[in-house]
């Protein structure tokens, strides 16, 4: 599995990925209309401004994964579903680790919502 930094024409795939992915992740524990009103539109606009600070895993052009980094923390991080629960989220969680420890952080924190415990369970 190879990661890297993401790239500006990445940004379709992160975006398409991402949609997917929190609609899969937050569908039963949000409200109804919360998730309506996040179609692709939404996560294409703002997928562009993570270039420079979000790293991906990809297969052929399609995203398997990715995370941000906003100062100590792993801002995003979503798999794609039919990679769920296959270790990617723990190496890329590994991954994000290791880049935070390379600018100095000792503590880094990932937030999580409520309901989210059986997502937690790669962490």
């Amino acid at each position: 599995m190879q990661i890297r930094d993401m790239k500006a024409n990445d940004v379709e795939a992160v975006a398409r990925l991402w949609w997917l992915s929190w609609h899969g992740a937050h569908a039963d524990i949000l409200p109804v209309e919360v998730v309506r009103q996040r179609m692709l539109e939404c996560f294409a606009a703002r997928a562009e401004p993570l270039v420079g600070s979000t790293r991906i895993t990809l297969s052929a052009d399609d995203a398997q994964g990715f995370y941000t980094v906003r100062g100590n923390q792993v801002f995003l991080l979503f798999v794609a579903l039919a990679f769920w629960r296959q270790g990617l989220g723990r190496y890329l969680l590994c991954d994000a680790e290791a880049a935070l420890a390379r600018r100095s952080y000792r503590v880094a924190w990932l937030g999580c919502y409520r309901g989210e415990q059986h997502r937690r369970q790669f962490l």
